[in-house]
């Protein structure tokens, strides 16, 4: 009787989401007129319980990913769904600064963060987060991805003390937006580079990213600025071996920054918002295989023409750049 009523309680739920419908309720009700063991009746509950789990996971938590292993694979495979497979570095260049030697006490600056939730049962989820199939198994434990944020700390080059936290790529669950995982995950992230800086015996005092145009509603909403007029290209992401051209080209961007530990979000030093974006340059863009004789050409394509252009750009004087909410197209959400 208890393995009919499961197979029962699941044929049902997932004729019901196979129709994306929730019919959990009007299933359970009709399933326990039908039955007068309390065991079953309690079994019942169960079911409907953890049905309800699985199909609105609420246990959620924030995890550094330091090793290769299964997290690190869901999190890629977000970024992959989010970004598309043509932008995103193959899986290895993410797990490899995770294993590359580091001087002792020296603490790793890659950081990825992933919010992930559990549930009980072996569950299939939809790539948007949807509950699909649901599996009622006490003996198992789904775990997947709702957001994942990667960047780095970044030390400045001419202002001894402090550096920059660089939000490389972030993605979430199409299905579960709006329920605060963007917004919980970044502020995970934030807290990991003031660790860092902590820990490198540094303060952090500035956040950085490149906004695409449908990721500055969200990133105004976590307190990222644009520094008002500025223009910013991304530098190419491949050169040629030997003549050290771009063999891609620079990607318009928008610069947005958040002070730390500022009282006002209405201005940034204008010293610091330069040493950031020379700073975040050199760490993204010049990349060590770049051979030694391509290397000039590279740094003259980065320095001499884009980093020139963003100063170019900034409001004339010597006083501190605005900052103000991002450029929205019309019509974007």
């Amino acid at each position: 009787m208890r393995q009919a009523l499961i197979r029962k309680f699941c044929k049902q739920v997932n004729g019901a989401l196979a129709q994306q419908q929730d019919r959990s309720g009007e299933i359970y009700t009709a399933l326990k007129a039908t039955l007068a063991d309390d065991s079953l009746l309690s079994l019942l509950e169960s079911l409907k319980r953890d049905f309800e789990a699985a199909n609105h996971p609420s246990q959620f938590v924030n995890q550094r990913i330091m090793t290769p292993g299964t997290q690190l694979d869901q999190c890629y495979e977000l970024l992959s769904m989010a970004l598309g497979e043509d932008i995103l570095d193959p899986k290895d260049a993410y797990a490899g600064p995770l294993l590359a030697e580091r001087p002792p006490g020296v603490p790793l600056d890659y950081t990825m963060i992933g919010r992930f939730w559990s549930v009980s049962g072996l569950q299939q989820y939809s790539p948007n987060g949807t509950l699909m199939k649901y599996h009622f198994d006490p003996l198992t434990v789904t775990n997947s991805v709702a957001a994942v944020v990667t960047g780095n700390y970044i030390a400045l080059e001419k202002h001894p003390g402090l550096g920059i936290g660089g939000i490389g790529q972030a993605a979430s669950r199409p299905g579960m937006r709006g329920q605060g995982h963007g917004k919980f995950v970044v502020e995970a992230f934030e807290a990991e580079m003031s660790r860092i800086a902590a820990a490198s015996g540094q303060q952090l005092c500035l956040m950085v990213l490149e906004a695409e145009e449908a990721s500055r509603p969200f990133w105004a909403g976590r307190g990222y600025r644009y520094p008002i007029g500025t223009r910013y290209k991304q530098p190419p992401i491949d050169y040629d071996r030997v003549t050290g051209k771009p063999l891609f080209p620079a990607v318009p961007e928008l610069l947005m920054v958040k002070p730390i530990g500022d009282d006002t979000d209405e201005a940034v030093d204008r010293a610091l918002l330069i040493d950031a974006v020379h700073s975040l340059y050199n760490k993204w863009y010049m990349f060590d295989y770049i051979p030694e004789k391509a290397r000039p050409e590279a740094e003259a394509y980065v320095f001499g023409t884009l980093f020139r252009d963003f100063l170019d750009s900034l409001p004339p004087g010597d006083g501190p750049v605005p900052l103000v909410l991002p450029p929205i197209e019309r019509g974007t959400s």
